[in-house]
Order: structure tokens, then C-alpha cells, then sequence
């Protein structure tokens, strides 16, 4: 690969995408570059370019050049991200820094963005059609279907409401350093999204049992408060809805990794998110969730 910037370190290098540390006008920076012919994905990693040279937030790499198939940005050091040791650096300080990053983040529009397409109820049930063509398909996934068509079609107009969702929200892409927090990536931007939807992803998407979750519990305490005082008036109904659905499309998303061997996933992983699932179908547990959030029912 031809690149005329010096490179200090590769960061990654797949099959559809080359990521690297170089040296930019006498500066560090990161330099991101698509290297496969899908379609779906070139289309994605446009939109983050799009979404990235647009919108202006100090909380997001500062872009300084680009092109149809790379992008160069603000380089951010940070502490190490893996979700093991992240809890580390986490306190009531940064978890108030996320949430208020994430609220601003969910009522920033962009006039020049359009709107994307968003169908909760279809996605959730091509879902669970899929896991049950790979012949996977258990009682609890009807059940759960049953109460996610109930809570959505009794809480429409909650669904409705204008709200930006980064997408992909996660701890490998919020870096943290003793002076700032700062979001990466941003090829699944949806101009189009709900209240819950990032923060729901956030809180879950580690493969340990509801319990154990300590830090994620507090973010979406924060989370919940700051945004059921100031733009919704929350349910638990909309609640259960948002940890049910992101619970089945994180199990998904884990059970085709496996699979398809695309990363190393093994059945720990897959049994812990089939427990997010468990836990929020229990009516009791889940008032449990409800009561350790300072959610009143």
C-alpha cells in the first residue's frame, strides 16, 4: 500500500480496512483508509467521512484531509480502552462527562444530513428470522417478540421523536485521557434513532452476567435522569423495550462472530448474552434493574 505520510505504527490491517499512527505536518495523526470492494461497507465508511467533515464538536477528531477512500484525523492519546481494564479510569466525573457528551450528541441535527430509514419492529423480527433459519430459535425469542411489538406499538410517539444515535457506542470507541473524552467512530451515525439506543448499547455490550455490570448501571442512571428530566417522559414499558431489543441484536451479533469465526467468540460470551436477554423477559429482575437505576415504576 502506497501511502506518502511516514507511518509510525499500524493500528489495524483487514481485509477491509487499513488504519495507522503517522507522522502529518509535523504532527501525529490517523490515518483510515477502506481496502475492499463491498459495497455496503464503502457506503458506511462515505457516511463517516460525511459525518465527520460536518459536524463540529469538540468531543470528535478534528478532520484534516480526506479523500473517496481515506481520511486522515486529529490524533487523541488516550489510555487503554479494552473493556477490561476501562473500568479503571471510570468515576462520577467521566460517567457525567459521557452522558452529557451523548446527550448533546443525540440533539445535534445536521440540515445537510438526510434522514435514514429506521424500522425498529421489522430489523428486530428479521433478527430473529435469521436466528432461526441458522436453527436457533428458542421460546424466550417469541415471548420477547411478543412484549417488544406490545411496547413499541403503546409507545409510537415515543419512538418518533427526533434524535441523532452515533451508532457502534462502545468503550473501544470513547477515549479518555486526564483532560478530555473524546467518540470515535462514526460509519453507523443514524440520523434517525431513539432515546436509549446508544446508551442501551453501552450499557450491555460487555459479555458479563446484568449483575456484575457496575460502571454501565451508573452511566445509564445518569443517562436516564438527565434526559427523562429535560426531553422525555420516560416508561418503563420504553425502558424494557430498548434493553430487550439491544439485548437480541448484541446475542446476534456475537452468535454469527461464532459462527462465522470472525472473531474469538466462544460460548461464555454467548451464554452471558443470552442472560441479558433472561434477565430483562423476568418481570422481577427486571424491577430489580428498574430500582438500581432510580427508576420509579
Amino acid at each position: 500500500m502506497n501511502i506518502k505520510y511516514t507511518i509510525i505504527k499500524i493500528l489495524e490491517k483487514k481485509d477491509s480496512r487499513f488504519v495507522a499512527l503517522i507522522e502529518y505536518k509535523n504532527k501525529q495523526a490517523i490515518y483510515k483508509k477502506i481496502t475492499t470492494n463491498n459495497k455496503n461497507m464503502i457506503k458506511k465508511f462515505i457516511n463517516e467521512i460525511n459525518i465527520l467533515t460536518i459536524i463540529n464538536k469538540s468531543y470528535i477528531p478534528r478532520v484534516y484531509e480526506y479523500g473517496d477512500d481515506y481520511i486522515i484525523m486529529e490524533y487523541i492519546e488516550s489510555y487503554n480502552n479494552k473493556l477490561e481494564v476501562f473500568v479503571k479510569y471510570m468515576n462520577s466525573s467521566r460517567i457525567n462527562k459521557i452522558s452529557e457528551q451523548l446527550i448533546d450528541l443525540n440533539t445535534s441535527f445536521i440540515k445537510d444530513i438526510k434522514p435514514n430509514k429506521n424500522n425498529l419492529l421489522f430489523d428486530i423480527y428479521k433478527t430473529i428470522l435469521k436466528l432461526w433459519l441458522n436453527k436457533y430459535l428458542k421460546i424466550f425469542h417469541l415471548k420477547a417478540l411478543i412484549i417488544l411489538t406490545i411496547s413499541y406499538l403503546k409507545n409510537k410517539k415515543l419512538f418518533n421523536l427526533p434524535v441523532i444515535t452515533k451508532g457502534d457506542f462502545t468503550e473501544v470507541n470513547i477515549l479518555i485521557n486526564k483532560k478530555e473524552i473524546k467518540f470515535i467512530d462514526f460509519d453507523t451515525y443514524n440520523s434517525n434513532g431513539a432515546w436509549l439506543q446508544d446508551a442501551s448499547y453501552l450499557l450491555l455490550h460487555q459479555d458479563i452476567e446484568v449483575r456484575k455490570l457496575i460502571w454501565q448501571k451508573k452511566f445509564f442512571k445518569k443517562y436516564i435522569s438527565d434526559i427523562d428530566k429535560k426531553y422525555i417522559m420516560l416508561n418503563n414499558e420504553y425502558i424494557r423495550f430498548w434493553l430487550l431489543y439491544t439485548a437480541i441484536n448484541q446475542f446476534s451479533i456475537r452468535f454469527f462472530q461464532n459462527k462465522h469465526n470472525l472473531a474469538s467468540i466462544g460460548q461464555n460470551e454467548l451464554i452471558a448474552k443470552e442472560e441479558h436477554i433472561l434477565y430483562f423477559l423476568d418481570n422481577n429482575k427486571f424491577n430489580i434493574f428498574l430500582n438500581e437505576i432510580g427508576f420509579k415504576i
